[in-house]
């Protein structure tokens, strides 16, 4: 009884504590409440000008550093809460969108978000995943042509080690990077693909999406440009806009197998410019980059100081000998150093649902995106880290290399069909599982002519206008090859009607 009597003292005492405090507190700055005035970006208390926040927004004392000891900052009673003090209100510009005027009194509008959210819509790719939903429920075929995702399985060598990490009880926290072996063997995976990289550099993250949002995060905000070559992958446009960044769209071209040119680099590279992205293998397009078109790039980022984004999630599906996949932070050690390389488990490995990625990228920013992810996220569920490790050990090669042989396969049946369809145009994808396809001769815009093609003979396809790109529709040939076969019947018999 007194061990337990003991244990609960100090409890007592540390809130005894602090209720006391608070309200001595309370009282402290309720008396003095009137002589706080709130101007421009500045509190005036007592005479004294303390920085307060610079959006005009005030901050409670409980911010510490935010406020000098001595600050008046207002205190709301319960009658007043969401009211502001009338004092307050002529410092509240007429047309403040966050406000709403309720005679004198003004209420904040709580359904406002984040100006750096700006309008931020639902992804355009998977619109059309709702309407396939809807339909299979109804017991309709549909023919699921929009949407990158593996139809294999996660190989079982993976799965099972997934399990037994599970049953073995890896269930707590890790470092937020990620396990120390899976870092080691990511690490050894870039340096396979020639890039000079090593564990401590390594960030583990939840998916790939999130580790591009992290480095664009870590890196951009306002004031900086950030290029993006359009087509582009929808996601990376609403990331750096989400930064606070300004998005540079750089329209490139089939001719040019959809790659940034010199001409590109010299008309919109500024002293602003941040970072550039790029996707290779593509999504939506399915192009490689040249390593000439690679190397202009890299020269451009030495020559003006500014980073590059390589996300290279479909880096194992490249099938042209030819159009070989190359990491541009491969080219050399100073072109390393001013870029971030992004990687997953998703596609290559069928792994879209564990969110497992990874990235490397300089130590002065590996250590940034490493804080950013412990306070956004902690780390990547442990025990699918554990599974991530075992695709990387080499026990997956042979399903891994089936399933790229499959997809392979797969490219040449959509495109020889596709061919024969007139009115049709599309270049041949090198690499990825998709195929960007040219509809501008049916004169429909991009999401009209995907919603007929849903409706009326039921094929999901993602719309251009998603990719920044309109007059064009994405396919997948992420599905099997009865799939495609049927599926592109029916597009030549849509097409044939739509002209």
């Amino acid at each position: 009884m007194n061990s337990i009597l003991l244990s609960f003292l100090p409890g007592c005492f540390y809130y005894s504590l602090a209720v006391n405090f608070h309200m001595f507190f309370s009282r402290v700055t309720t008396e003095k409440n009137e002589k706080s005035v709130f101007s421009g970006n500045k509190i005036f208390a007592s005479g004294q000008a303390i920085p307060a926040a610079s959006d005009g927004v005030l901050r409670s004392t409980s911010h510490g550093s935010l406020c000098e000891p001595d600050a008046k900052i207002n205190k709301r009673n319960d009658a007043s809460i969401g009211v502001l003090n009338p004092e307050m209100n002529k410092y509240i510009p007429e047309n403040n969108p966050a406000v709403t005027a309720q005679g004198n009194k003004t209420m904040k509008d709580l359904t406002l978000t984040s100006g750096l959210l700006g309008n931020l819509p639902p992804s355009e790719t998977l619109g059309s995943l709702v309407k396939s939903i809807e339909l299979q429920k109804q017991g309709i075929e549909v023919f699921p042509l929009s949407v990158g995702e593996p139809d294999f399985d996660t190989p079982q060598a993976v799965k099972e080690a997934c399990a037994e990490a599970l049953f073995r009880g890896e269930t707590k926290y890790t470092i937020p990077a990620g396990v120390g072996e899976l870092r080691e063997a990511c690490a050894a995976k870039f340096c396979a693909c020639g890039i000079d990289a090593n564990a401590a550099q390594i960030i583990v993250t939840p998916g790939g999406k999130f580790a591009c949002a992290a480095a664009i995060t870590a890196l951009c905000g306002p004031g900086d440009e950030v290029i993006l070559p359009v087509p582009y992958w929808v996601s990376h446009l609403h990331m750096i806009r989400a930064s606070g960044a300004k998005p540079v769209f750089v329209q490139t071209f089939p001719e040019n197998n959809f790659e940034l040119t010199e001409e590109d680099l010299v008309r919109y590279v500024t002293p602003q410019t941040r970072l550039v992205v790029l996707c290779s293998p593509s999504n939506p397009t399915g192009a490689v980059y040249s390593q000439k078109a690679l190397e202009t790039i890299a020269d451009y980022a030495l020559k003006n100081n500014f980073m590059i984004l390589s996300d290279e999630v479909y880096e194992r599906l490249a099938y042209d000998p030819d159009h070989p996949h190359i990491s541009i932070a491969s080219l050399d050690r100073t072109v390393n150093e001013h870029t971030v390389t992004v990687n997953s488990f998703s596609k290559s490995y069928a792994m879209t649902g564990w969110r497992v990625g990874y990235l490397t990228a300089p130590a002065w920013l590996s250590v940034k995106i490493d804080a950013l992810q412990t306070h956004f996220v902690a780390n990547v569920t442990t025990f699918a880290q554990f599974g991530a490790l075992k695709a990387l050990q080499g026990e997956c090669e042979k399903e891994c290399g089936q399933m790229k042989a499959a997809f392979a396969r797969r490219r040449e049946l959509f495109c020889s069909l596709l061919a024969d369809i007139p009115g049709i145009r599309f270049v041949r994808p090198s690499g990825a599982f998709y195929v960007f396809v040219d509809i501008s001769s049916f004169g429909m815009d991009s999401m009209t002519f995907c919603n007929k093609l849903m409706d009326e003979v039921h094929i999901a396809a993602a719309p251009g206008c998603g990719f920044g790109t309109e007059g064009f529709i994405r396919f997948s040939y992420a599905c099997s090859e009865n799939v495609i076969s049927k599926a592109l019947a029916r597009f030549a018999e849509f097409c044939a009607k739509a002209k």
